[in-house]
């Protein structure tokens, strides 16, 4: 039986990858959004509902508006918004505030399939983030993904299809249960959406997989 799982916090972003002497940096933002530009996407029929972040760009999702209660936002192609059935007012309209912003870089599409939405968020323009930061939107399942060598991967957001899916982490061979979605993010398919309220931190060779069909996971590599 896998153990529940307690993320060890054991570093801080101003002594890895050489950044000693940076800085204390909270985990959930490598890149201070405040040095960032607030910026607003509006996804609507006149661009696809699809956003590209922009060349030697990053950007950062910190709050999305919804019109539908049944079409997802996504990243790279990836389930991500979870349209809180929780949130919606009168007219089914959704709102999800994420508890840690997430990363979006270069080149990487945001999309809401055909509903109108908005996108809050901080954009980076080239050499103003750091370059040690690979942002991670990865679907795992029962074959899992495991944290590349020499990295350490920074959990932020979940996407869980079923209630009954965990998500797992195996570290030397012992399994531990780290999260499944909680029901005041379910939406109006079922899904349930887990913004942490916290990162949580995996070492390399750490993998992470669903003890049963897909679960996304959303965070960076640093």
């Amino acid at each position: 039986m896998a153990k529940a799982y307690k993320g060890t916090h054991d570093f801080s972003l101003a002594t890895v990858n050489g950044m000693a002497g940076a800085g204390m940096k909270p985990l959930n933002e490598p890149d201070p959004l405040i040095n960032g530009t607030s910026t607003v996407i509006a996804l609507n029929a006149g661009n696809s509902y699809t956003y590209t972040v922009p060349t030697d760009n990053r950007f950062y999702i910190t709050q999305m508006y919804n019109v539908s209660t049944s079409v997802y936002n996504q990243i790279n192609n990836l389930n991500f918004a979870l349209q809180c059935g929780a949130s919606a007012n009168a007219s089914g309209d959704e709102l999800f505030t994420l508890n840690n912003p997430q990363p979006v870089d270069t080149a990487i599409t945001i999309d809401s399939a055909s509903a109108d939405s908005y996108v809050f968020g901080v954009l980076f323009t080239a050499g103003t983030f750091d370059s040690n930061v690979t942002a991670v939107y990865q679907n795992v399942t029962t074959s899992g993904w495991t944290v590349p060598s020499g990295k350490k991967f920074v959990l932020l957001n979940i996407h869980n299809p079923a209630s009954n899916q965990i998500l797992v982490c195996t570290r030397s061979a012992t399994p531990y249960n780290v999260a499944y979605g909680y029901r005041n993010y379910l939406n109006s398919s079922g899904d349930f959406g887990y913004a942490q309220g916290f990162p949580c931190v995996f070492n390399d060779g750490d993998v992470l997989d669903a003890s049963a069909g897909t679960i996304g996971i959303f965070g960076y590599t640093i």
